[in-house]
């Protein structure tokens, strides 16, 4: 009754999944080779195939935890200023600057991405409308830009850092877990595929969603006068059971310590003829 596309829909949902689990699980693929669950998407049909839609509502449980820890944030920066003023000469014992964590991003900076990520070291999700966009506003900020090279050594697990001009050492965040979901029309996908995405990797990286129904879906009058089933509540609470699954960091304090599952055999089994037939 949404009119939301079958093959969208259902490839949102492990985006989203893999959003809310984050740094708290990865798989054990061979050896010493660990993954995180992070997935690169992009959504792929001309305009008005309905992309947008189901985007919006498959993480909207993910916005509302954010917006949440907005406003807890907001308190506590409150409470740190308070804390912070000196009163009749008495002199404070300093608190701890409040972090915002926050796991959606849409509009950044590379180094913008790299903060909210430290802070954050769960994970995060880039979701934009248009992954173009994405491509194209890298050199907007920097000729120097490497957010190109970051999302690939995120994606191999391999730990990023950046030199901030305000710190004296540098951001390093040792095991990064960066999602990343957004479109593309039809016409411009081979942007994507420019020379040097193919040469570095980056377009081998990511899932393609091309639905096999190309047609727009009519909308259906007096639908919404009929009764449906609250499907936002129902799964609001599934992913919310999966956002509360408690991430453990290591004692520095700042590297995820993810619990690491291993295949069964069968599944091993399975995995690696997929792989070798790839």
């Amino acid at each position: 009754y949404e009119n939301f596309n079958l093959e969208y829909t259902a490839s949102i949902i492990l985006s989203a999944y893999a959003t809310a689990i984050g740094n708290t699980y990865h798989v054990k693929i061979k050896g010493n080779w660990v993954s995180s669950c992070a997935l690169f998407m992009i959504l792929v049909g001309r305009p008005g195939l309905g992309k947008t839609p189901p985007l919006g509502f498959l993480y909207q449980p993910i916005r509302e935890n954010d917006r949440q820890l907005l406003a807890k944030a907001h308190k506590e920066y409150e409470l740190y200023e308070q804390q912070s003023v000196k009163k009749d000469g008495e002199v404070k014992e300093p608190m701890e600057k409040p972090r915002l964590v926050q796991t959606i991003i849409s509009d950044f900076t590379p180094e913008a991405m790299l903060s909210i990520h430290y802070d954050n070291p769960r994970g995060i999700v880039l979701l934009v409308d248009e992954v173009v966009a994405l491509f194209n506003s890298v050199k907007r900020y920097s000729a120097k830009s490497n957010l190109i090279e970051d999302l690939l050594s995120a994606y191999s697990g391999q730990p990023i850092k950046a030199v901030r001009k305000t710190e004296a050492f540098p951001m390093s965040i040792p095991r990064p877990c960066i999602n990343l979901i957004g479109g593309v029309q039809t016409n411009i996908l081979d942007e994507i595929f420019r020379k040097e995405y193919v040469a570095n990797g980056l377009t081998d990286r990511f899932l393609f969603v091309f639905p096999k129904n190309k047609k727009i879906p009519e909308w259906q009058l007096g639908i919404d006068q009929k009764q449906h089933p609250d499907t936002m509540n129902t799964w609001s609470w599934y992913v919310n059971k999966v956002l509360n699954i408690p991430f453990q960091l290591c004692e520095d304090g700042v590297t995820a310590n993810p619990k690491v599952l291993e295949m069964t055999k069968d599944a091993r089994n399975y995995f690696y003829c997929w792989n070798n037939d790839l």
